[in-house]
Protein backbone atom coordinates (compact mmCIF):
# COMPACT_ATOMS: atom_id res chain seq x y z
CA UNK A 1 0.00 0.00 0.00
CA UNK A 2 1.08 3.20 -0.75
CA UNK A 3 2.36 4.99 2.54
CA UNK A 4 0.60 8.79 2.40
CA UNK A 5 2.69 10.92 5.37
CA UNK A 6 1.14 14.81 4.15
CA UNK A 7 -1.51 16.32 4.42
CA UNK A 8 -3.88 14.95 2.02
CA UNK A 9 -5.96 18.33 1.16
CA UNK A 10 -3.16 20.31 -0.32
CA UNK A 11 -0.88 19.25 -3.13
CA UNK A 12 3.26 18.45 -3.02
CA UNK A 13 5.17 21.42 -4.26
CA UNK A 14 8.32 20.83 -4.22
CA UNK A 15 11.62 20.63 -6.10
CA UNK A 16 13.16 16.91 -7.23
CA UNK A 17 16.59 15.66 -8.39
CA UNK A 18 17.97 12.37 -9.61
CA UNK A 19 21.70 12.04 -9.22
CA UNK A 20 24.11 8.93 -10.58
CA UNK A 21 27.72 8.47 -10.36
CA UNK A 22 28.40 4.61 -9.81
CA UNK A 23 32.45 5.65 -10.77
CA UNK A 24 32.08 7.10 -7.35
CA UNK A 25 30.24 4.87 -5.87
CA UNK A 26 26.90 6.44 -5.91
CA UNK A 27 24.50 3.75 -7.27
CA UNK A 28 21.82 6.92 -6.75
CA UNK A 29 20.55 9.35 -4.97
CA UNK A 30 17.65 11.50 -4.80
CA UNK A 31 17.35 14.90 -3.45
CA UNK A 32 13.93 16.80 -2.26
CA UNK A 33 13.13 20.30 -1.36
CA UNK A 34 9.50 21.17 -0.51
CA UNK A 35 8.84 24.95 -1.72
CA UNK A 36 8.30 27.43 0.89
CA UNK A 37 9.17 31.45 2.24
CA UNK A 38 12.32 30.33 3.90
CA UNK A 39 15.36 30.52 2.22
CA UNK A 40 16.89 26.69 3.21
CA UNK A 41 15.21 23.56 3.50
CA UNK A 42 16.80 21.25 6.26
CA UNK A 43 16.41 17.21 6.09
CA UNK A 44 18.63 14.42 6.90
CA UNK A 45 20.69 11.99 4.13
CA UNK A 46 19.39 8.95 4.66
CA UNK A 47 21.20 5.65 3.03
CA UNK A 48 19.61 2.79 2.33
CA UNK A 49 18.69 0.27 -0.79
CA UNK A 50 15.71 0.64 -2.62
CA UNK A 51 13.81 -1.70 -5.36
CA UNK A 52 14.00 0.80 -7.78
CA UNK A 53 14.18 4.37 -8.57
CA UNK A 54 10.32 5.18 -7.90
CA UNK A 55 10.30 3.89 -4.73
CA UNK A 56 13.31 6.00 -3.48
CA UNK A 57 11.51 9.04 -5.33
CA UNK A 58 8.18 8.18 -3.24
CA UNK A 59 10.41 7.68 0.05
CA UNK A 60 12.42 10.68 -0.10
CA UNK A 61 9.17 13.32 -1.38
CA UNK A 62 7.65 11.64 1.87
CA UNK A 63 10.52 11.95 4.49
CA UNK A 64 10.72 15.42 2.96
CA UNK A 65 6.95 16.73 3.25
CA UNK A 66 7.61 15.26 7.12
CA UNK A 67 10.35 17.31 7.78
CA UNK A 68 7.90 20.32 6.38
CA UNK A 69 5.53 19.62 8.92
CA UNK A 70 8.42 18.90 11.39
CA UNK A 71 9.48 22.14 10.94
CA UNK A 72 6.28 23.98 10.82
CA UNK A 73 5.35 22.24 14.04
CA UNK A 74 8.14 23.25 16.08
CA UNK A 75 8.36 26.75 14.56
CA UNK A 76 12.02 26.35 12.78
CA UNK A 77 12.72 28.91 10.16
CA UNK A 78 13.32 26.05 7.38
CA UNK A 79 11.00 24.22 4.48
CA UNK A 80 11.62 20.72 4.47
CA UNK A 81 14.17 18.52 2.65
CA UNK A 82 15.40 14.85 2.38
CA UNK A 83 18.05 13.34 0.51
CA UNK A 84 18.64 9.70 -0.10
CA UNK A 85 21.22 7.73 -1.25
CA UNK A 86 22.17 3.96 -2.29
CA UNK A 87 25.59 3.27 -2.77
CA UNK A 88 27.63 0.57 -4.96
CA UNK A 89 28.81 -3.01 -3.39
CA UNK A 90 32.09 -1.75 -2.24
CA UNK A 91 31.49 1.51 -2.21
CA UNK A 92 34.49 3.98 -0.83
CA UNK A 93 32.27 5.96 1.90
CA UNK A 94 35.06 8.84 1.13
CA UNK A 95 34.51 9.21 -2.18
CA UNK A 96 31.05 8.37 -2.70
CA UNK A 97 30.40 10.84 0.32
CA UNK A 98 32.58 14.02 -1.37
CA UNK A 99 30.50 13.01 -4.74
CA UNK A 100 27.63 13.82 -2.55
CA UNK A 101 29.13 17.28 -1.23
CA UNK A 102 29.96 18.29 -4.22
CA UNK A 103 26.15 17.34 -6.14
CA UNK A 104 24.62 19.41 -2.51
CA UNK A 105 27.25 22.55 -3.16
CA UNK A 106 26.82 22.52 -7.15
CA UNK A 107 23.19 21.90 -7.96
CA UNK A 108 21.40 22.91 -4.52
CA UNK A 109 21.91 26.40 -3.29
CA UNK A 110 18.97 26.57 -1.19
CA UNK A 111 19.54 22.56 0.64
CA UNK A 112 21.12 22.46 3.76
CA UNK A 113 21.37 18.53 4.89
CA UNK A 114 22.55 16.08 8.26
CA UNK A 115 23.13 12.86 8.91
CA UNK A 116 20.16 10.20 9.25
CA UNK A 117 19.47 6.78 9.23
CA UNK A 118 22.67 5.04 7.54
CA UNK A 119 25.12 7.87 7.52
CA UNK A 120 26.80 9.44 10.55
CA UNK A 121 28.67 12.98 11.50
CA UNK A 122 31.70 10.86 10.50
CA UNK A 123 30.25 10.97 6.87
CA UNK A 124 29.13 14.56 7.11
CA UNK A 125 32.45 15.43 8.08
CA UNK A 126 33.59 14.27 4.54
CA UNK A 127 30.60 16.13 2.90
CA UNK A 128 31.68 19.46 4.66
CA UNK A 129 34.89 19.45 3.16
CA UNK A 130 33.55 20.23 -0.44
CA UNK A 131 30.06 21.95 1.44
CA UNK A 132 31.03 23.74 4.60
CA UNK A 133 27.91 26.42 4.76
CA UNK A 134 25.28 23.79 3.69
CA UNK A 135 26.29 20.49 5.97
CA UNK A 136 25.33 19.83 9.85
CA UNK A 137 25.62 17.46 12.41
CA UNK A 138 29.31 16.71 12.25
CA UNK A 139 30.97 15.14 15.10
CA UNK A 140 31.36 17.99 18.37
CA UNK A 141 35.32 17.95 18.06
CA UNK A 142 35.28 18.73 14.30
CA UNK A 143 33.13 21.75 15.32
CA UNK A 144 29.58 20.39 14.60
CA UNK A 145 26.39 19.56 17.06
CA UNK A 146 27.41 15.74 17.07
CA UNK A 147 24.75 13.00 17.09
CA UNK A 148 21.09 14.41 17.24
CA UNK A 149 19.61 10.89 19.48
CA UNK A 150 19.56 12.49 22.73
CA UNK A 151 17.81 15.34 21.37
CA UNK A 152 15.05 13.02 19.45
CA UNK A 153 14.71 10.94 22.52
CA UNK A 154 14.13 13.07 25.03
CA UNK A 155 11.46 14.86 22.67
CA UNK A 156 9.80 11.57 22.77
CA UNK A 157 9.84 10.94 26.11
CA UNK A 158 8.44 14.08 26.54
CA UNK A 159 5.29 12.92 24.51
CA UNK A 160 5.17 9.86 25.90
CA UNK A 161 4.38 11.71 29.48
CA UNK A 162 2.03 14.38 27.45
CA UNK A 163 -0.02 10.59 26.70
CA UNK A 164 0.25 9.70 30.19
CA UNK A 165 -1.07 13.24 31.39
CA UNK A 166 -4.26 13.78 28.67
CA UNK A 167 -4.17 9.93 27.12
CA UNK A 168 -4.21 7.94 30.31
CA UNK A 169 -5.47 10.39 33.20
CA UNK A 170 -2.34 10.48 34.58
CA UNK A 171 -1.66 13.74 35.72
CA UNK A 172 2.48 14.33 36.71
CA UNK A 173 2.48 12.33 33.49
CA UNK A 174 4.02 9.79 35.51
CA UNK A 175 5.05 6.26 33.76
CA UNK A 176 5.06 4.16 36.40
CA UNK A 177 3.86 0.77 35.80
CA UNK A 178 2.52 2.07 32.16
CA UNK A 179 3.54 -1.00 29.77
CA UNK A 180 5.49 0.56 26.99
CA UNK A 181 7.09 -1.39 23.86
CA UNK A 182 10.09 0.25 22.64
CA UNK A 183 10.77 -1.65 18.84
CA UNK A 184 14.37 -0.74 18.01
CA UNK A 185 16.84 -0.24 19.74
CA UNK A 186 19.43 1.86 18.37
CA UNK A 187 20.93 5.36 19.24
CA UNK A 188 17.43 6.88 19.25
CA UNK A 189 15.43 3.47 20.69
CA UNK A 190 18.02 2.50 23.46
CA UNK A 191 17.53 6.50 24.33
CA UNK A 192 14.53 6.24 24.91
CA UNK A 193 13.62 2.85 26.63
CA UNK A 194 16.14 4.33 29.21
CA UNK A 195 14.30 7.52 29.87
CA UNK A 196 11.01 5.27 29.99
CA UNK A 197 12.69 2.68 32.38
CA UNK A 198 13.83 5.11 34.90
CA UNK A 199 10.09 6.52 34.97
CA UNK A 200 9.09 3.67 36.33
CA UNK A 201 7.82 2.07 33.12
CA UNK A 202 7.44 -1.74 32.53
CA UNK A 203 9.77 -2.31 29.59
CA UNK A 204 9.82 -4.32 26.47
CA UNK A 205 12.33 -4.39 24.05
CA UNK A 206 12.63 -5.53 20.18
CA UNK A 207 15.41 -5.25 17.57
CA UNK A 208 16.23 -7.04 14.45
CA UNK A 209 20.09 -6.91 15.92
CA UNK A 210 20.50 -8.85 19.36
CA UNK A 211 23.36 -7.92 20.18
CA UNK A 212 21.62 -4.65 20.72
CA UNK A 213 19.01 -6.08 22.65
CA UNK A 214 22.13 -7.63 25.41
CA UNK A 215 22.48 -4.62 27.86
CA UNK A 216 18.36 -4.83 28.49
CA UNK A 217 18.41 -8.67 29.23
CA UNK A 218 19.34 -8.48 32.91
CA UNK A 219 17.15 -5.27 33.94
CA UNK A 220 14.23 -5.48 36.09
CA UNK A 221 10.74 -4.86 35.00
CA UNK A 222 12.26 -5.08 31.56
CA UNK A 223 11.09 -8.18 28.96
CA UNK A 224 12.91 -8.62 25.78
CA UNK A 225 10.61 -10.09 22.80
CA UNK A 226 11.09 -11.70 19.79
CA UNK A 227 10.61 -9.94 16.32
CA UNK A 228 6.84 -10.99 16.00
CA UNK A 229 5.34 -11.56 19.54
CA UNK A 230 3.25 -9.03 20.46
CA UNK A 231 3.02 -8.46 24.62
CA UNK A 232 0.10 -7.07 26.27
CA UNK A 233 0.95 -3.24 26.31
CA UNK A 234 -0.18 -0.20 26.95
CA UNK A 235 1.71 1.99 24.79
CA UNK A 236 3.46 1.20 21.45
CA UNK A 237 6.59 3.06 21.16
CA UNK A 238 7.95 2.56 16.87
CA UNK A 239 11.75 3.35 17.14
CA UNK A 240 12.99 1.64 13.81
CA UNK A 241 11.37 1.53 10.14
CA UNK A 242 8.08 3.35 9.03
CA UNK A 243 4.94 1.65 7.97
CA UNK A 244 4.31 -0.43 11.38
CA UNK A 245 0.77 0.75 11.83
CA UNK A 246 -1.98 -0.37 9.08
CA UNK A 247 -5.63 -0.51 8.94
CA UNK A 248 -5.38 -3.64 9.83
CA UNK A 249 -3.33 -2.60 13.33
CA UNK A 250 -4.28 -4.96 16.34
CA UNK A 251 -2.28 -5.22 19.72
CA UNK A 252 -3.74 -6.58 22.90
CA UNK A 253 -3.90 -4.00 25.50
CA UNK A 254 -2.14 -1.21 23.25
CA UNK A 255 -3.89 2.72 24.00
CA UNK A 256 -1.28 4.65 22.10
CA UNK A 257 1.25 5.00 19.78
CA UNK A 258 3.82 6.93 20.19
CA UNK A 259 7.08 6.67 18.58
CA UNK A 260 10.50 7.96 17.03
CA UNK A 261 10.07 6.09 13.61
CA UNK A 262 9.84 8.21 10.53
CA UNK A 263 6.15 7.74 8.23
CA UNK A 264 4.77 4.77 10.94
CA UNK A 265 1.54 4.66 9.22
CA UNK A 266 0.76 3.32 5.55
CA UNK A 267 -1.29 6.05 5.37
CA UNK A 268 -3.15 9.43 6.72
CA UNK A 269 -6.95 7.55 7.25
CA UNK A 270 -5.50 5.03 9.53
CA UNK A 271 -5.10 7.78 12.25
CA UNK A 272 -9.21 8.30 11.78
CA UNK A 273 -9.00 4.17 11.95
CA UNK A 274 -6.84 4.35 15.29
CA UNK A 275 -9.26 7.24 16.92
CA UNK A 276 -12.64 5.31 16.00
CA UNK A 277 -10.93 2.46 17.95
CA UNK A 278 -9.78 4.31 20.69
CA UNK A 279 -6.40 4.29 20.34
CA UNK A 280 -3.97 7.72 20.39
CA UNK A 281 -1.76 8.29 17.58
CA UNK A 282 0.89 10.93 17.95
CA UNK A 283 2.32 12.15 14.89
CA UNK A 284 5.90 11.03 14.00
CA UNK A 285 7.22 14.00 12.32
CA UNK A 286 6.05 15.80 15.56
CA UNK A 287 7.01 13.35 18.51
CA UNK A 288 10.60 12.74 16.79
CA UNK A 289 11.33 16.40 16.25
CA UNK A 290 14.34 17.15 18.72
CA UNK A 291 16.84 16.05 16.23
CA UNK A 292 15.66 18.88 13.79
CA UNK A 293 16.13 20.68 16.53
CA UNK A 294 19.42 20.27 17.36
CA UNK A 295 20.97 21.05 14.05
CA UNK A 296 18.71 23.78 13.37
CA UNK A 297 20.40 25.12 16.81
CA UNK A 298 23.79 24.82 15.41
CA UNK A 299 22.94 26.47 12.01
CA UNK A 300 20.94 29.32 13.98
CA UNK A 301 24.40 29.55 15.90
CA UNK A 302 22.69 28.71 18.98
CA UNK A 303 24.10 26.82 22.17
CA UNK A 304 23.55 23.23 22.93
CA UNK A 305 21.64 23.81 26.17
CA UNK A 306 18.88 26.41 23.93
CA UNK A 307 19.00 22.85 21.63
CA UNK A 308 17.97 20.56 25.08
CA UNK A 309 16.12 23.05 26.39
CA UNK A 310 13.52 23.21 22.98
CA UNK A 311 13.78 19.42 22.97
CA UNK A 312 11.91 19.17 26.48
CA UNK A 313 9.53 21.46 25.24
CA UNK A 314 8.24 19.45 22.84
CA UNK A 315 6.17 17.64 25.65
CA UNK A 316 4.57 21.12 25.87
CA UNK A 317 3.67 21.53 22.49
CA UNK A 318 1.65 17.60 22.67
CA UNK A 319 -0.37 19.32 25.66
CA UNK A 320 -1.37 21.84 23.63
CA UNK A 321 -2.16 19.55 20.65
CA UNK A 322 -3.73 16.93 22.85
CA UNK A 323 -5.67 19.52 24.38
CA UNK A 324 -7.22 20.80 21.42
CA UNK A 325 -7.76 17.38 19.91
CA UNK A 326 -9.82 16.13 22.76
CA UNK A 327 -11.75 19.39 22.24
CA UNK A 328 -12.59 18.66 19.35
CA UNK A 329 -12.80 14.94 19.43
CA UNK A 330 -10.49 14.68 16.60
CA UNK A 331 -7.34 12.77 16.01
CA UNK A 332 -4.36 14.70 17.16
CA UNK A 333 -3.17 14.38 13.25
CA UNK A 334 -5.54 16.13 11.77
CA UNK A 335 -5.36 19.44 14.44
CA UNK A 336 -1.74 19.06 14.21
CA UNK A 337 -2.18 19.84 10.67
CA UNK A 338 -4.49 22.42 11.67
CA UNK A 339 -2.02 23.62 13.73
CA UNK A 340 1.11 23.64 10.64
CA UNK A 341 -1.35 25.46 8.57
CA UNK A 342 -1.75 28.56 10.95
CA UNK A 343 0.46 31.80 10.55
CA UNK A 344 3.08 31.46 13.15
CA UNK A 345 5.60 33.32 14.36
CA UNK A 346 9.19 30.99 14.10
CA UNK A 347 11.57 30.35 16.95
CA UNK A 348 14.13 33.43 16.63
CA UNK A 349 15.08 33.58 20.64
Amino acid sequence: MRRICFNSKKPIDCRVQLFRNPDRGVERCVAVVTRSEHEFGLGGTRSSKWASDALMLEDCILLAQGMKYKSLFHQLPYGGAKVCIELTPNADPNEAYTALGEFVANDWQELITTEDIGTSPALMSIMYRVAPDRILGRPIDDGGSGDPSPYTARGVWQSIKAAARHWFKRPAGELEGLRIFVKGVGHVGTEVARLVWEDGAALFVTDVNDKALERFRDKPRCTVVGLGEMPEIDLFCPCAKGGEVSESFSWPGVKAVVGAANNQLTSDEVANLLHRKGILYLPDWAVNGGGLISVAAEHMKKSRDWAMQRAMMIGQRMDELLIEALKRNEPPLSVAYDLCDQDREVVTS
